[in-house]
């Protein structure tokens, strides 16, 4: 529908956390980069599985990161030794929740998106997590309504930007979930018609994004997406990968090599 022109109006939660992160970085490399990580908060009925499943990994995430900024020690985030031979650039962690999904995306084009262009000078160098829809949910649910007990797990695909490694390697630990697929990096910001979901969006501003999601749920726009939807033991440890990979993307990808005769005190 067009939003627009029957004078919708819906509100977006952001929360920007801008102390920088992680505690090691190096404030003389420039001001902190956002670090952006969003979902999409409506949908059609109840659309626990659809939309809830997103949000509560978000407040999940939100929790993990809001009080202190993260400490990071060589040799556990990554393959490098980077305490004593670099120097990391600073971030600040923010995080989207927003309207309007199904109207176009408004509240995405319209507002977050401008909001982080005047954080920036340069977009490409803002990595962007889009958590899309049906995460965590069962794969097969039981009646002819598919009202039923739910059972396994829909597949999560999980791909990130061309051009952009140190997202890429940080997000490829999802493949060690059983349930989870990682097609690595697929999607072309100059094709980013060719995104799915709300991913496209900050691929057409030039970031470069990973994108989570589901897809083939069963009770995907039907009022039978109500609690049940989700199975909750898969959509934990959805949850603690993509913080572990925000952890080793925050502690890696933006080191900047410096000689031991010229390290910072």
């Amino acid at each position: 529908g067009d939003w627009a022109s029957v004078g919708a109006r819906a509100r977006n939660v952001i929360a920007l956390r801008r102390e920088p992160n992680p505690s090691s970085c190096d404030l003389s490399l420039g001001p902190p980069t956002p670090l952006v990580i969003t979902t999409s908060m409506n949908g059609f009925f109840r659309c626990a599985g659809e939309r809830g499943a997103g949000i509560a990994l978000m407040l999940a995430l939100v929790r993990r990161f809001a009080h202190t900024p993260l400490q990071c020690s060589a040799g556990i985030h990554n393959k490098h030794v980077f305490a004593r031979h670099c120097r990391m650039q600073c971030h600040s962690l923010l995080f989207g929740f927003t309207s309007g999904h199904e109207m176009g995306d408004p509240g995405l084009q319209n507002a977050l998106l401008p909001f982080i262009a005047s954080l920036a000078s340069n977009l490409s160098e803002v990595p962007y997590i889009s958590i899309g829809a049906d995460l965590g949910v069962y794969a097969a649910f039981e009646g002819p309504n598919y009202e039923g007990k739910g059972t396994g797990v829909s597949t999560v695909s999980v791909s990130s930007t061309v051009g952009a490694p140190a997202l890429t390697e940080a997000f490829s630990q999802v493949s060690r979930l059983s349930f989870a697929t990682f097609s690595g990096a697929t999607m072309d910001r100059a094709n980013w018609t060719e995104a799915t979901g709300a991913s496209r969006w900050p691929l057409k501003y030039g970031l470069p994004v990973v994108n989570l999601l589901a897809r083939n749920f069963s009770r995907f726009h039907l009022p039978s997406d109500v609690e049940g939807s989700v199975n909750i033991s898969a959509l934990d440890a959805l949850t603690t990968t993509v913080a572990e990979a925000l952890e080793a993307y925050l502690c890696n990808s933006t080191e900047t090599p410096v000689h031991a005769s010229k390290k910072a005190s």
